[in-house]
């Protein structure tokens, strides 16, 4: 019987501390199965690569949602999650990285807009690789006959050559008490790779 509770407890734990992954191709082996570049008008000459990574050449900028790169996760409501991912860019402007509500299905009639939920975040970068971690709580999806979550890198207001690669988002029991999230998440380098 106490074997029985001590494997019971043990599973419970592990359970709780490791979590399943939800960004599907974080590596970037299948060009468009699981990840999606949405481009405005003015980026429709711009043809990205998948190939362990994700690339793409900028040579005007825009606003941000006009050029962003975005796939579906399953994040629940008001679970915490951490995001890893690596990121090396060189030009001018700004990059940022976000999870919003996006559409099912091409614009449909609602009241609800587009909006980031739980993380929103412009951040730094260098030519080298970087290594980032953000914090987040998962907001509200407002609509979900209408609205799937998805995760966003933002690259509209960039013009240059941006990386992206190691993409990884997992539910965490809770946000490191040392770390204020607030309601746009919390992003960090957390090393540089040479």
């Amino acid at each position: 019987m106490k074997k029985c509770i001590v494997t019971i407890l043990i599973s419970l734990v592990v359970s709780f501390t490791v979590s399943a992954e939800l960004i599907k191709d974080g590596k970037f082996l299948e060009q468009s199965a699981y990840w999606k570049l949405d481009k405005g008008s003015e980026y429709k000459n711009i043809e990205p690569q998948f190939q362990k990574s994700f690339r793409i050449k900028t040579t005007q900028k825009s606003e941000r949602q006009y050029l962003m790169l975005g796939t579906v996760v399953q994040a629940k409501d008001g679970v915490a999650y951490r995001l890893n991912f690596s990121l090396r860019a060189k030009g001018k402007g700004d990059l940022w990285v976000a999870l919003r509500t996006a559409w099912k299905k091409p614009k449909p009639v609602t009241k609800h807009k587009r909006e980031s939920i739980g993380l929103i975040a412009k951040f730094s970068y260098q030519p080298q690789w970087q290594n980032y971690e953000a914090y987040f709580i998962s907001g509200k999806n407002p609509d979900l006959a209408i609205f799937n979550k998805k995760l966003f890198l933002l690259l509209g207001e960039f013009n240059g050559e941006v990386e992206f690669k190691d993409v990884s988002l997992k539910e965490i029991p809770s946000i490191p008490p040392e770390i204020k999230v607030g309601k746009n998440g919390h992003l960090a380098i957390v090393n540089m790779s040479i």
